[in-house]
C-alpha cells in the first residue's frame, strides 16, 4: 500500500539536496553557537536579578528609543524562531530561544526568562561559557 509513496519520496532525495541540507545544518549550528556565545558572554551577571532595571534607552530621544525597540524586538523574534528550529536540528536551541526572549518585550517576560534560565542544564551551560571567558556566573533571584 505504501510502497509507491515511499519510492516517490526516495526518488526526490539527491546527493545535492543532501549536501545542501548538511550545509544548512552546519551554517545554522556555527552561526547559532557564535551568536549565543557572544550574547551570553556579554550579558551582565545580574541580568536576571530583580534589582536590575528593565528600561531600554531611557536617555535617548523618543524616536530613537522607538526605533531601537523595534529593531531589538525584530532581532528577538528572529532568535526565537531560529531557536525553535534548532530544537529539531542540532544547535543551541534552548539557549537561542532564551536569548531571543531576553530581547523581546511582552507581559510575563521576566517569569518566562527565569523559568528557562533556572533549568539546571541551561544555567550550567551558560555559566560554563561565561567561565571560559573569565566572566562571573549569572546571579538569579
Amino acid at each position: 500500500m505504501f510502497e509507491g509513496i515511499y519510492e516517490s519520496a526516495v526518488s526526490y532525495v539527491t546527493w545535492s539536496s543532501l549536501l545542501y541540507g548538511l550545509l544548512g545544518f552546519a551554517v545554522t549550528f556555527v552561526v547559532g553557537s557564535l551568536v549565543a556565545g557572544f550574547v551570553v558572554v556579554r550579558m551582565p551577571a545580574d541580568y536576571f536579578h530583580h534589582s536590575r532595571g528593565r528600561e531600554f534607552m531611557t536617555d535617548s530621544h523618543p524616536a530613537l528609543r522607538w526605533s531601537g525597540a523595534l529593531v531589538k524586538n525584530a532581532a528577538g523574534a528572529l532568535l526565537v524562531a531560529l531557536g525553535v528550529l534548532m530544537v529539531f536540528i542540532p544547535g543551541p536551541g534552548i539557549l537561542t530561544i532564551l536569548l531571543g526572549v531576553t530581547l523581546l518585550d511582552f507581559p510575563g517576560k521576566r517569569r518566562l526568562e527565569l523559568k528557562l534560565i533556572s533549568r539546571p542544564e541551561v544555567l550550567r551551560g551558560v555559566n560554563a561559557i561565561r567561565a571560559r571567558y573569565g566572566r562571573p556566573p549569572l546571579v538569579l533571584d
